[in-house]
């Protein structure tokens, strides 16, 4: 019996070894696109690892932005900058509520902003953010909120990630891997991509109904709450905001009345500040145009991000 219990005891570990061996080779390796369960997108697509690394040296600043890609492609950090008012920018692509808590979690202490601005795009509010998660782990150095927050997931995917990251840092370190070159998309210190490109007339005037049943995950208002709760114990102001999208996406999207009447009601019922320029009167006060202004239906250009964020300062929201 007790040389049974033995080798099933070495089985166990060996399979252990193996697993993470494989995790180890495959998200190292060209053919980890044909793994759908493990994933690695270090130096990839929002430029995550630059702003991860560069958000270990900031600190003691007057604004943090949070938030999805509406984020770091709408506000525009050389704009505050040249009005000395100091900001960073954390948004990375598809951030759901669960990963901005985690990302505040761990910087709130060490970036100690003065207010935290965080967007709450509709978009963040259906899925579970996995994409996001397995995008912040694969660019940084890998702390305990981390392991938290792949774990909150209870998906294989996220800590098959974490794994990998873990031990790729062994080979290609994040403090000197390299940012691939993504075309059109220049990156500024301070954690803003910018992209001059305008969307196409074709893609405006064929702009499609966003009618799906979709339902809101109740994960991320828990989420939504505990970010709320994280700044408050840290004595430091939560502003919830809404970047500016298309008209066309507006109109075209079946469900942002509904979204925008709950979290309208989470606004008051906390008593949170909630800055809404995602409505077609303030898309209009600010000036923006769905042709000159956008690069897709859902995202600012340069020109665009620039234009909104001097009407932040000047009408007072950012001062």
């Amino acid at each position: 019996m007790k040389k049974f219990i033995k080798q099933i005891t070495y089985f166990f570990l060996m399979s252990i070894g193996i697993y993470f061996l494989s995790i180890i080779v495959i998200a190292n390796s060209p053919i980890k696109q044909y793994i759908p369960n493990i994933k690695l997108t270090r130096g990839g697509y929002g430029h995550n690892l630059i702003r991860l690394r560069e958000a270990d040296t900031v600190k003691n600043i007057d604004y943090l932005f949070i938030g999805s890609s509406h984020v770091y492609r709408g506000f525009d950090v050389t704009v505050f900058k040249a009005n000395d008012i100091n900001v960073f920018n954390l948004g990375s692509s598809a951030q759901a509520p669960r990963n901005s808590y985690f990302l505040l979690k761990q910087y709130l202490p060490k970036i100690k902003p003065k207010k935290v601005i965080m967007d709450v795009y509709w978009g963040g509010f259906l899925n579970e953010g996995v994409e996001s998660t397995i995008d912040i782990l694969s660019n940084k150095k890998l702390v305990e909120e981390d392991l938290q927050m792949a774990l909150s997931h209870k998906n294989i995917v996220p800590m098959n990630t974490y794994f990998a990251s873990l031990f790729g840092n062994l080979t290609n370190d994040v403090t000197t891997a390299n940012q691939l070159q993504v075309e059109n998309d220049i990156y500024y210190k301070g954690g803003y991509v910018n992209r001059d490109s305008k969307i196409k007339a074709e893609v405006l005037k064929n702009t499609p109904q966003f009618d799906e049943n979709e339902s809101y995950n109740d994960v991320q208002w828990q989420y939504l709450i505990k970010c709320y709760e994280l700044c408050r114990l840290h004595d430091i102001e939560l502003i919830l905001t809404r970047v500016p999208v298309t008209k066309e996406l507006i109109s075209n999207t079946k469900y942002y009345n509904e979204y925008t009447t709950t979290i309208n009601n989470f606004c008051q019922t906390n008593k949170l500040v909630f800055l809404d320029f995602c409505t077609l009167k303030q898309i209009e006060l600010i000036g923006l145009s769905s042709a000159e202004h956008y690069y897709d239906l859902s995202h600012l250009n340069k020109f665009g991000a620039e234009k909104f964020c001097n009407f932040l300062i000047t009408n007072g929201y950012i001062k």
